[in-house]
């Protein structure tokens, strides 16, 4: 007879990797409101007394499961786009980037950001608060990129530089949050390259004609 196999025991990581896995899906599909932190231990496979060891509390698995990546990824972008300042790109190739990169993490988190537009001010108003609380220095460290790209470019002024920069970011959000349904007439997939492209070409369009006297 062969022995039993012992199956190996869980890292503190992976068990933590475990549970804010899933979190991120059921607060991408319960919202926060609704999401239990009793079915958050279902779906990761572990008991309600390992999950509050690592979490004691719903808010702050949100906040591993969703606002902590986002701010990183968020931190991460800044940084790549401040480091074209001493050798700046021309405009088209300047978007792209921002919208490719953008597009990609967006879709890598995609579950989170479903997580993290499913809360609102009704279900979750004080964790509202601290998640723009948590994002607002790289938010305005972003603005300030922006507002300095736009004044040197002359896309339009500083003042109008974080609303532009907003609505680009949006724009990337609903088409990665609606992207399965998004017309697909050869039955081909998603194109992510032209996804990309038209998105690119979209956004300097809109900030031309405002720039435009």
């Amino acid at each position: 007879m062969k022995p039993a196999r012992v199956e190996r025991r869980r890292t503190t990581d992976e068990v933590r990797a475990l549970i804010v896995e899933a979190a991120a899906g059921e607060f991408a599909r319960h919202g926060y409101g609704a999401t239990t932190m009793r079915a958050v231990a279902v779906e990761a496979g572990i008991s309600a007394s390992v999950l509050h060891r690592h979490f004691p509390s719903k808010r702050s698995l949100f906040s591993a499961a969703l606002v902590s990546p986002f701010a990183a990824f968020l931190e991460e972008f800044a940084r790549v786009w401040n480091a074209q300042v001493d050798a700046p790109w021309d405009d088209e190739a300047l978007m792209r980037e921002f919208v490719r990169d953008l597009h990609r993490h967006l879709v890598l988190h995609r579950q989170a950001l479903a997580g993290l537009t499913a809360a609102d001010e009704a279900s979750a108003p004080d964790l509202l608060h601290e998640l723009r609380a948590t994002l607002a220095d790289v938010v305005e460290r972003l603005q300030a990129i922006g507002a300095r790209e736009a004044a040197t470019r002359g896309w339009f002024s500083p003042e109008a530089a974080a609303t532009g920069i907003w609505l680009v970011v949006n724009l990337l959000i609903g088409i990665v949050l609606a992207r399965d349904w998004m017309p697909d007439p050869a039955g081909a997939g998603v194109d992510d390259e032209a996804i990309i492209e038209r998105a690119t070409l979209f956004a300097l369009h809109g900030i031309r004609q405002a720039a435009a006297p």
